[in-house]
């Protein structure tokens, strides 16, 4: 690993680590993520997994990167890396930020997988992963699903085009955002974070 390397992501492993790591509540959130998200299904229509792509804001993404956004990057620095140890396991002691529920049962999540942080040509950072759930889980009722900072450090809310879709045999299933209805007075109205999947 060249030095430019080495720096880059060190960098990124003690800042995605803050983040995560993250636990005060705080009047506002100092961070915002935009998130999209895939509900992968089976053969047999199942949901065996959720797929997330987070994108930070610009100020954050700045300070990972050391770059505004439009700033020319050196051609040498790398777009992509495996996420960091560090990452994961704080990751995993804040659930990974993300529930999910149908009816009284809260299915469980193995280990993420398919982990990258990647920097887009306008210097933004973006996380993705994937989360398995331990076991298929049936739709029998309707599933829902949540991302979002308990403590409000992070200000997480879903796209607003298309943020949560589905891939595999998901026949005769839909999703429905779920707008929320509270007010924050230091930014407004909350974004959505929650999504109904239901299946007939």
């Amino acid at each position: 690993m060249n030095s430019l390397r080495f720096r880059r992501a060190i960098s990124l492993s003690i800042l995605a680590w803050r983040f995560f790591a993250s636990t005060p509540m705080l009047a506002s959130p100092q961070i915002w993520v935009a998130v999209r998200s895939e509900v992968a299904f089976d053969r047999e229509r199942r949901a065996v997994a959720v797929r997330h792509v987070w994108e930070f804001d610009e100020f954050y993404s700045s300070t990972v990167t050391g770059l505004r956004a439009g700033e020319s990057a050196d051609p040498r620095r790398p777009q992509n890396w495996a996420a960091p140890a560090d990452v994961l396991k704080a990751l995993a002691r804040r659930e990974f930020f993300t529930s999910v529920r149908l009816g009284d049962r809260r299915p469980a999540f193995k280990p993420p997988q398919d982990v990258q942080i990647e920097i887009d040509a306008r210097n933004i950072v973006r996380l993705r992963f994937t989360l398995p759930f331990e076991a298929p889980v049936v739709l029998s009722r309707p599933l829902q699903l949540d991302v979002r900072d308990p403590d409000h450090g992070v200000a997480f809310g879903l796209e607003i085009a298309n943020p949560v879709t589905m891939t595999g045999n998901h026949a005769g299933c839909s999703v429905e955002i779920v707008e929320p209805e509270t007010f924050v007075a230091s930014y407004g109205k909350q974004p959505p974070t929650s999504a109904t999947i239901m299946c007939r």
